[in-house]
């Protein structure tokens, strides 16, 4: 690890929990491929990274520890506790603790610019190829990484699975209000500042947080920006959860586009 790599990991250590997994195996000359996963909501705070790497993933990722096996298949993987989360836990309420950091839209800001000092940590990484680099999450985390890949142009591959919808059908509660960006964004503007890189869209037929005809309206716009590219759009006779098929077509995109 260059001397730079350290300072910025011990800096990101100092303030946050996180986990970065390498593969096994002699490395590729240019470097391996990374992900930055970017880990759920789920209405459970005790756990950030946890939910995703290790042995003790969340019930709804169908008992895998995704990013293990995103490891396991030739990436570098990283995630980090976002602010609420796991290390980062807090006492306070999520409006509490939205109004503490100054109200709507200064929490998703600070999660979105951690995101990026993710990205920036993996391309600090000597055996990582800077130009190779993905974010994929599930539910939150795949509003945390479209968010991500339509801000920053490092990012090669987006994959987002189980959260997609139009504002005029999204199902408001609390915990939106509290974490969503603002101003709020049409999923239009977002589609197109990721475009034409590729991307991976996954969604349920029963997901009760995302109601299949709002994604699929979101999925025909997409496809009209997209016009034939490296768009996918891959619906599921599932709720919200995230299965095997998932984890496989995600191993999928990744030997594909990244």
């Amino acid at each position: 690890m260059s001397i730079l790599s350290t300072i910025i990991c011990l800096l990101l250590s100092s303030v946050l929990s996180s986990q970065l997994l390498v593969p096994d195996g002699p490395q590729p000359e240019q470097g391996w491929p990374a992900v930055v996963l970017l880990h759920d909501h789920g209405a459970r705070f005790e756990k950030g990274w946890q939910k995703v790497i290790g042995d003790n993933p969340e019930p709804y990722y169908s008992g895998m520890a995704i990013g293990d096996s995103l490891a396991a298949d030739g990436y570098v993987v990283y995630c980090m506790d976002a602010l609420y989360w796991g290390s980062r836990r807090s006492t306070l309420s999520q409006r509490q603790f939205s109004d503490s950091l100054g109200g709507e839209g200064a929490w998703y800001a600070r999660v979105l610019a951690e995101d990026q000092q993710s990205v920036s940590y993996l391309r600090s990484l000597p055996y990582v190829d800077s130009t190779r680099i993905a974010v994929a999450g599930f539910s939150y985390g795949a509003y945390r990484a479209w968010n991500l890949a339509s801000e920053d142009p490092r990012i090669k591959v987006c994959i987002a699975a189980h959260w997609m919808t139009t504002l005029a059908q999204n199902r408001y509660n609390d915990s939106w209000l509290c974490m969503a960006r603002k101003p709020q964004r049409p999923f239009e503007v977002i589609a197109s500042e990721i475009a034409p890189r590729p991307f991976l869209l996954q969604y349920g037929t029963q997901d009760k947080l995302f109601p299949v005809s709002a994604v699929d309206s979101c999925v025909h716009y997409i496809d009209s920006v997209y016009r034939g590219g490296a768009f996918r759009a891959e619906k599921y006779e599932c709720g919200h959860v995230f299965t095997h098929e998932h984890l496989k077509n995600w191993l999928i995109w990744l030997k594909m586009h990244l």
